[in-house]
């Protein structure tokens, strides 16, 4: 019988920590890129590990690689376009 396990609602939870750094950020934390995107890479490591695995659920860890992956591409994209224009 498949069922949700703890790996997936982590790989979920850790999708979602960065949006919280990503925001305090905006709000003028000084805050390293690590702590950024540490929680996103290991996020998408514990979705494709929960996604093989054949006695988990795979709604959860799918919903946590798109969510990795999309908000990382975002992230990804505000802090290059904040860079352009600044003079080198």
């Amino acid at each position: 019988m498949l069922k949700n396990r703890w790996i997936g609602w982590l790989s979920l939870l850790l999708s979602i920590i960065p949006i919280v750094v990503f925001i305090a950020i905006l709000g003028g934390a000084d805050i390293s890129n690590f702590i950024l995107f540490s929680p996103l890479f290991l996020s998408i490591v514990l979705a494709v590990i929960a996604i093989i695995n054949k006695a988990e659920l795979k709604l959860v860890p799918a919903i946590a690689l798109i969510f990795s992956v999309g908000s990382g591409a975002f992230f990804l994209l505000i802090i290059t376009v904040s860079g352009m224009g600044q003079p080198t």
